[in-house]
């Protein structure tokens, strides 16, 4: 008998890992009462199993690979503990960061930044569009020139994201996602 994967994709697949939230599987009579559950109904313990096996094998890419996919697919906040507000997800943050130092250390190396400006050129790539700083603001509280802001944005951006001049030079963030893309479809958990 061959089984159909789980997810239709892998954006799919990474969006269930890094979102699941544990809810605990409601009984057996109260699914089939209320009819089929929509999406791929992976629930309690089979969804955190699931969304932990993925996540295993995101980890398994290394760091930087890993942190740029918790940067794309995870929740940047999550909600409080008594349920009225959100809260900073601190998975998401803590790969930004690292996004940021790896920044320093390879593209950013000889520029003279500092982390909140880092942090910044990352976010112009990863957060919600009302959590990003302009370029104008982030030369302003790090006393560099716009210019100099801007050549060290296009450089983040270009290192993560690829480049499209004379041909196409693939980021990091796409080699990180065909990897993983090969990984999950070759296990059968996504559709190609």
């Amino acid at each position: 008998m061959n089984e159909s994967p789980l997810f239709k994709s892998v954006h799919h697949a990474l969006t269930f890992a890094y979102n699941f939230e544990g809810q605990p599987e409601r009984p057996l009579m109260n699914r089939m009462g209320k009819g089929s559950e929509p999406g791929i109904g992976l629930g309690g313990l089979d969804g955190a199993a699931q969304a932990g096996f993925i996540r295993a094998e995101v980890e398994q890419l290394g760091t930087l690979a890993e942190a740029i996919i918790i940067a794309r697919f995870a929740p940047h906040t999550l909600p409080g503990l008594d349920g009225s507000c959100r809260r900073k997800n601190p998975l998401w943050r803590v790969a930004i960061s690292v996004i940021a130092d790896r920044a320093r250390t390879s593209v950013l190396a000889g520029c003279d930044t500092t982390s909140e400006t880092r942090l910044a050129y990352v976010k112009l790539l990863y957060a919600h569009q009302n959590e990003r700083v302009n370029l104008k603001k982030i030369a302003e509280r790090s006393g560099i020139h716009r210019n100099t802001a801007q050549s060290h944005a296009r450089r983040v951006r270009e290192w993560l994201m690829g480049t499209k001049g004379r041909g196409w030079i693939a980021g990091i963030e796409d080699k990180a996602m065909n990897t993983i893309y090969d990984k999950l479809v070759n296990r059968g958990l996504c559709e190609p």
